[in-house]
């Protein structure tokens, strides 16, 4: 079997924000020291790999991680707006726990509610299309090779409905760690899983 492209999901490091349990969503927070050993443990990981391209999104915590991933392979990060985290609007900067108290339960019912958004954010659908946007178009360049994409814990998620491999709520059931490793093979445009949210590199 003739596989047109192998891809590799990685979720960035542990932020500062991370650590309180903030929501961040399109908050541009950076690494912390966890973070961004997480980031050098992941690296270490893909460096036997031959590695096409390394996709990003824009957010420094992201692209921060991406960066250690390319740099033994001599790559150039290519970053992408539309690979950032879930916009959560007004529920940005507040802790998870207290979320659900100040705008409606609003973590509880997303779980089973695609098309609920925070005050001023996107919902979980508008979050899904823009990452099957960014992934078709990276395919579209990429059909054939290793190609890492380095995003955040909602996008992944949002990857895995778009890419047809979950269902939303199957999606929104699953928990993606920091700098956890997700294997997608893509044969004519269709995704099939190798390893879900694997962090065995994380020590």
């Amino acid at each position: 079997m003739v596989l047109d492209m192998k891809l590799i999901l990685v979720r960035h490091g542990e932020t500062v924000l991370n650590a309180k349990n903030v929501a961040q969503g399109w908050m541009d927070d950076h690494l912390n020291e966890n973070g961004r050993r997480q980031a050098e443990q992941v690296s270490a990981r893909l460096k036997s790999l031959k590695i096409s391209a390394i996709y990003s999104s824009d957010l420094k915590r992201a692209r921060e991680t991406a960066e250690i991933i390319a740099k033994p392979h001599g790559l150039k990060v290519v970053q992408l707006k539309a690979l950032r985290e879930q916009n959560f609007g007004k529920a940005e900067g507040v802790n998870r726990d207290e979320i659900n108290k100040r705008f409606d339960n609003f973590l509880e019912k997303r779980k089973t509610d695609p098309d609920l958004a925070p005050p001023s954010g996107e919902s979980f659908r508008q979050l899904m299309k823009r990452i099957k946007k960014a992934l078709d178009a990276i395919y579209q360049k990429h059909t054939e090779g290793t190609v890492v994409v380095v995003t955040h814990g909602g996008s992944k998620r949002a990857a895995m409905w778009a890419l047809g491999v979950m269902g939303f709520e199957e999606a929104m059931s699953n928990y993606f760690g920091n700098t956890s490793l997700t294997e997608l093979e893509m044969e004519g445009g269709k995704a099939t899983v190798v390893c879900l949210n694997c962090t065995k590199h994380v020590v």
